[in-house]
């Protein structure tokens, strides 16, 4: 089993373990889902650095030189959960494994949460270039996402 959990995240975050994690794999697209719990140490950085503390560009092992992470962006921003995909100027399609791949249930997930982070300053985001993957820092949630959809 390949733990590809261990490889879609930026070194800079540091988090103290995996909370929740699911995927799902097509002939040609995929699904993946995972939450983490930020350690101590993260949380503080960033509550005290804000947006510096994550180290500007995000790279994470696993990522696709031509489909890069944007710079990291503080929340709200521009993702508009309620119309996401259904009228927004910009869908994020990464935001369709935010309940899980195949099912899962999206309290599993921690959709809430994630949902408040995303809708409230003070969390950080930062997409692929095709918007087909997200990373979100939620220092008061005392959580980081990661969702790939596409």
């Amino acid at each position: 089993m390949w733990n590809w959990e261990r490889h879609v995240l930026p070194p800079e975050i540091e988090t103290d373990g995996l909370l929740v994690s699911s995927s799902q794999d097509g002939l040609r697209e995929g699904c993946q889902a995972a939450i983490f719990r930020l350690s101590d140490d993260m949380i503080r950085k960033v509550k005290r650095d804000g947006i510096a503390a994550l180290g500007g560009w995000p790279r994470p092992p696993n990522e696709n030189e031509r489909n890069p992470y944007s710079l990291w962006r503080e929340t709200p921003g521009w993702i508009d959960l309620k119309h996401n995909g259904q009228g927004s100027t910009r869908t994020v399609y990464g935001l369709y494994a935010m309940g899980g791949c195949g099912g899962d249930s999206g309290e599993r997930f921690g959709k809430y949460p994630v949902e408040l982070a995303l809708t409230r300053p003070g969390s950080y985001f930062a997409t692929t270039a095709n918007r087909e993957g997200i990373i979100i820092v939620a220092p008061i949630q005392k959580i980081v996402a990661y969702y790939y959809f596409g």
